[in-house]
């Protein structure tokens, strides 16, 4: 079992959209709330972002990944090397391994990232029978663990985190395993191919592309905020039985003509860092459209007694 944890940053709007790794923490246990049998850290040299966020600069460890000669590439290799093939993996909260594969995708390296894992946030609020999402200092505090260590740094943090990981019941842990695979076919609703539009702004906002539907109810449902990237759009839309899907709208263009492909897909770990990657770029609120109101002929009362005769 393989507990991981990252830190990066995020870097100003007008740089490339990326959450730059800048630290890799690990251990390995023989078992969720085992022993710690081995451990891995890496600090990698920052080389996108030429700014550091707010909550960046403060990282204790700073000043170590700025001095550091490891790139991303070469920390990545050493870490899956380190892994060995072990496929169990563990987080604190499902962002680590969405950040991963956002670095992995934009460095056009083979995707690695592990297709299932355990949140241990979840598995921590679960045992405690709430749904709201926990902080680590806040579960250390709660543990009574000695926070002999600063925290925000991924080494300390993932230690933090498989200590934690033993106050959480074996019930707890086994619901809080996701799996990320790959959209298949049996995860994506196709909901047509409207058109023509004069505009990208028509497409979005007409009330076709803006119907969604749960894929597992197919209960309508609307967009009401669209984020773009290049000739594709991408919305959240919720169902309150069966949670949240990604719609995706894709723009077409045949002789000066302009075609929406209309899709609802699973809100996989690829889905949701492309559905952020968009949001960096352009956001778009729908301005719904109004039915032209029918009205209705009104009858004048001389018409109404003949007819009543």
């Amino acid at each position: 079992m393989i507990v991981l944890d990252l830190e990066w940053n995020t870097g100003p709007r007008s740089d490339p959209p990326l959450d730059e790794i800048i630290q890799i923490g690990a251990v390995r246990l023989d078992r969720l709330g085992g022993r710690v049998l081995d451990t891995f850290c890496a600090y990698i040299r920052p080389s996108v972002h030429k700014t550091y966020a707010p909550s960046v600069e403060v990282l204790p460890e700073l000043a170590l990944c700025e001095s550091s000669s490891l790139d991303f590439k070469t920390a990545l290799a050493d870490f899956l090397q380190w892994c060995g093939g072990d496929e169990e993996f563990a987080t604190w909260g499902c962002g680590d391994l969405d950040v991963l594969r956002q670095n992995i995708w934009y460095w056009d390296l083979p995707d690695t990232v592990p297709e299932q894992f355990t949140d241990l946030q979840e598995a921590f609020a679960r045992t405690l029978g709430t749904r709201s999402c926990i902080a680590l200092h806040r579960a250390v505090e709660y543990c009574r663990i000695p926070d002999v260590f600063d925290f925000h740094n991924a080494f300390y943090d993932v230690l933090y985190s498989a200590l934690v990981s033993e106050y959480s019941t074996a019930e707890s842990l086994r619901l809080s395993v996701h799996r990320d695979a790959p959209c298949t076919e049996d995860h994506i609703l196709p909901l047509g191919r409207y058109g023509p539009f004069a505009n990208k702004e028509e497409a979005l906002n007409d009330r076709r592309c803006r119907t969604s539907r749960c894929l597992r109810c197919n209960r309508r449902l609307w967009v009401m905020k669209w984020v773009m990237t290049g000739d594709v759009a991408y919305a959240k839309v919720g169902c309150a039985s069966h949670g949240t899907f990604l719609a995706k709208l894709s723009f077409s263009h045949t002789r000066r003509r302009l075609w929406v492909q209309v899709q609802v897909q699973e809100l996989t770990m690829g889905n949701r860092m492309r559905w952020r990657a968009a949001k960096r770029k352009k956001s778009f609120l729908c301005t719904p459209q109004r039915r032209p109101r029918q009205w209705k002929r009104q009858r004048s009362a001389g018409t109404v007694a003949a007819e009543q005769k």
